[in-house]
């Protein structure tokens, strides 16, 4: 990884974030690593998105979605 992260000359790098979709309203506990680069020469900076879910619907988050949630708004009128 830290090879990887060689390779971008001219970019700002930031560490290397381990975040899960359900924690974002995905119906998926898919944990993934995100590394965000950034070119120097805008000036900008990144910031993750606070979580807006969490396993247990505490903390004024929402609880994590199903599958099960999600299928049963699908209307299916022919199958």
């Amino acid at each position: 990884l830290a090879y990887l992260l060689q390779q971008f000359e001219g970019y700002n790098i930031q560490e290397p974030t381990l975040l899960n979709a359900a924690n974002y309203g995905v119906p998926q506990k898919r944990e993934r690593v995100f590394i965000v680069g950034i070119r120097q020469d805008l000036g900008k900076t990144f910031v993750f998105p606070e979580p807006t879910h969490n396993e247990n619907g505490t903390d004024e988050k929402k609880a994590w979605v199903t599958v099960g949630e999600v299928l049963k708004k699908i209307e299916i009128t022919e199958h």
